[in-house]
């Protein structure tokens, strides 16, 4: 997934990740189950979500909000830096399914 690599080594990610990879997930979506498919929403409101940490942490107005900023993007970049394990064990049982 380029916007799981993309969000862990920039610690941010562009409008372009964000379009790329809804217009992507949008076109798989029907391949896989209802909980893969939460999962791919969530996915892409953390992306968004680790976009605006990263650039109001910058040009928030006061050090409180930058604080409530910097907090909620270390949290998605955590979010992120865990996700490799989890998409194993979401997709594994699909990946199996074509060699069974």
């Amino acid at each position: 997934m380029t916007l799981v690599a993309t969000a862990m080594t920039k610690r941010t990610v562009s409008n372009e990740d964000l379009r790329g990879f809804g217009i992507k997930t949008t076109e798989a979506r029907f391949f896989y189950n209802d909980e893969i498919a939460k999962f791919l929403e969530e996915m892409q409101q953390q992306a968004l979500d680790l976009q605006i940490c990263h650039k109001m942490m910058k040009e928030a107005p006061t050090e409180a909000e930058r604080q409530q900023y910097v907090d909620g993007w270390s949290k998605r970049t955590k979010w992120f830096a865990d996700l490799p394990n989890e998409i194993n064990a979401k997709f594994s049982p699909f990946l199996m399914r074509g060699f069974q």
